[in-house]
């Protein structure tokens, strides 16, 4: 089944999180670039992005996965931890927490098959109003940052053809009628008939 990559573009429901250089937060993690991030000094913080939609050929969704890429600046490594979040129709939900295990480095993280929102299963248009993001659950002692390089989402889905409108036919029909020259009649008449793309046909008067 083929897949989708899915990056923000633009500002979601929170934005607490502030951006490298003149960037925004979602333009930030937008790229595939570690030189561009999303940082924050607070625990709790939390950002959200919508995203680009998935192609006009999409069917159904049959798994949605979160990717993002975050490192402890500085300081104590182990006390930089963060999870990726994800909001449709009000509710949201969060991945695992993520600890970092390395200094300087961006680690990838991912939460597979995410459930979604409010139950039950994707749909296209779930994945296009969908919100997703990232939160910082602790940072070190001496609040150094916590960065987040990249944020994506990785979408299964079915492709199906698009629907395509079909034109409305018009027709003419001859019938036969009695023959009355004395009030003139004639003996053919030709009644235009219009066929809808439903079928219906519509008569016209005698």
């Amino acid at each position: 089944m083929p897949t989708a990559v899915l990056v923000p573009n633009g500002v979601g429901d929170s934005a607490q999180w502030y951006s490298s250089g003149t960037y925004t937060t979602w333009e930030a993690v937008a790229d595939s670039k570690d030189l561009t991030f999303s940082a924050t000094v607070t625990a709790g913080d939390k950002n959200l992005h919508t995203f680009v939609n998935l192609p006009g050929t999409a069917l159904t969704v049959t798994r949605v996965d979160v990717y993002f890429r975050g490192l402890a600046a500085a300081g104590d490594v182990f006390g930089a931890q963060a999870r990726s979040i994800w909001k449709l129709g009000g509710v949201t939900l969060n991945g695992a927490t993520w600890s970092a295990t390395s200094l300087g480095d961006f680690e990838t993280v991912h939460d597979d098959s995410v459930l979604r929102p409010g139950g039950g299963g994707w749909t296209v248009a779930d994945v296009n109003n969908l919100q997703a993001g990232y939160e910082a659950v602790t940072v070190d002692h001496d609040n150094d940052e916590l960065h987040l390089s990249r944020l994506w989402l990785l979408v299964t889905y079915t492709e199906g053809a698009a629907e395509q409108p079909v034109a409305a036919a018009s027709v003419t029909l001859t019938r036969e009628a009695a023959c009355d020259t004395e009030i003139g009649r004639p003996c053919a008449v030709t009644t235009p008939l219009t066929r809808i793309a439903a079928r219906t046909i519509y008569l016209g008067d005698d």
